[in-house]
């Protein structure tokens, strides 16, 4: 949409803020910026995409610029992949970078999707909006909620610096190496060439280049409350904040954050008819908080003997005696719901609103979750499929068994066009 200015047309111009973008980065966030950004633009607006993202062999700060299914997309390589809490977040080589990005595009609107490879200390010369797709303004171990010990954290605590230091993998020597090795070899091969390849190894021996930091004084409680006061000063500097979910919204508040508005994610719904009757499937990355470990279990002792198939799919460092392979594409995700008999989640960690539970309501397809998070907002028990108390394993061996003596229909989730209709009344407020 435009507005009119001294008689003469002006197109608003949005600029997305998002740590990873597609086709490099594939998660919900990602996917969603995705959504949002091509559907906004399609409307009329100008739109600049804005992503940080990681190449091996590029330069730390490189800039690339790009054209993505018609988004122009500037992707800053961030190659380091955690920083200490001291640094309260701040990465003053990629504020450079962004910072002269947003005076070449000059947005009337930014609209944050997630701040992790870029800064949180930059202030913004015009109306911003910041959207929660996690806890990551208050947990620094990936905004999981979830303790290095497997249990839910209402954080943030002082147990945050040993958390983080866990979760905060830094290259070791042999990362090191690779790193240098690396930028040699993109003399010859590209970078974008370098990623893909590096992304085809497996995560369980991806992970042996890199080592815990050391736990420092220094990098203690004091450290802890700088990173959280620099987050909650970038959320009073947003004109306003989002949550797809009350869950989260709840928490955000707790925290100290302005109250978010909530508007539930959309899904573009496939022309696909659920059919079933090939078994179960699990769609996730293959680690410890996404539960494909107490899946297996749960299965094992609801067909002990196989006579129903399950199906993983994900990447990680968690292997499973079951089939398995890795991640696939979006249209290859509807397929395979559409094909399954259900969906199984095993997430243990407060899941926020994921897409896949929303892709899998669109095709028909039943769904087994824990009662987790804002899951309990995107399934309602019975109806969509069946919900278990999280990480019980028996009580997710009867949901499976169970799955197959009801007939559930799923609800149509809500459309991808209505979230925009949201978004784009949300814009035209601010900027007014």
């Amino acid at each position: 949409m435009s507005r009119l200015n001294n008689g003469m047309k002006h197109i608003m111009r949005i600029l997305y803020l998002v740590h990873g973008f597609p086709p490099y980065e594939n998660a919900g966030t990602e996917q969603h910026t995705l959504l949002l950004a091509n559907s906004i633009q399609n409307l009329g607006y100008e739109v600049l995409v804005l992503s940080a993202t990681r190449r091996i062999g590029a330069l730390h700060g490189e800039v690339y610029r790009e054209d993505f299914k018609g988004l122009s997309v500037v992707r800053i390589v961030n190659n380091i992949p955690t920083i200490p809490l001291s640094s309260a977040e701040r990465r003053p080589e990629i504020e450079s970078v962004i910072n002269r990005e947003i005076s070449r595009f000059s947005p009337d609107i930014i609209h944050i999707q997630h701040t992790q490879f870029l800064s949180s200390r930059i202030h913004y010369p015009c109306p911003t909006i910041w959207t929660l797709h996690d806890a990551w303004g208050w947990c620094p171990s990936g905004g999981t909620l979830f303790t290095d010990k497997h249990t839910i954290c209402d954080g943030p605590s002082k147990y945050c610096t040993v958390c983080y230091a866990k979760w905060a993998k830094q290259p070791n020597k042999y990362g090191t190496t690779l790193i240098t090795f690396a930028g040699i070899l993109s003399r010859w091969i590209k970078p974008q060439n370098l990623h893909h390849i590096w992304k085809k190894i497996p995560t369980n021996i991806r992970s042996l280049v890199s080592k815990t930091p050391e736990i420092t004084s220094p990098e203690s409680e004091m450290a802890l409350n700088g990173r959280n006061k620099a987050f909650l000063e970038l959320a009073y500097q947003c004109t306003m904040i989002i949550s797809p979910s009350s869950y989260l919204a709840n928490k955000a508040v707790h925290q100290g954050f302005p109250k978010p508005l909530v508007i539930p994610h959309g899904v573009e719904t496939p022309k696909l008819t659920h059919n079933g009757g090939e078994g179960l499937v699990f769609i996730g990355t293959m680690e410890a908080h996404k539960g494909p470990h107490i899946v297996e279990a749960a299965y094992a002792i609801a067909f002990p003997n196989k006579s129903v198939p399950i199906e993983f799919i994900g990447d990680g460092s968690i292997s499973v005696d079951s089939p398995q392979r890795t991640s696939i594409t979006r249209t290859q995700v509807f397929t395979v719901l559409q094909h399954a008999d259900a969906l199984i989640m095993g997430s243990i960690w407060p899941e926020n609103y994921p897409m896949i539970l929303l892709e899998a309501k669109s095709i028909g397809c039943p769904v087994i979750a824990p009662s987790i998070g804002g899951i309990p907002e995107i399934i309602q028990h019975g109806v969509d499929g069946l919900l278990y108390p999280v990480g019980d394993i028996d009580a997710l061996a009867t949901a499976i068994t169970e799955i197959f003596n009801h007939q559930f229909t799923p609800t149509k989730p809500k459309s991808s066009d209505d979230m925009i209709v949201d978004y784009q009344n949300i814009y035209e407020a601010v900027k007014s």
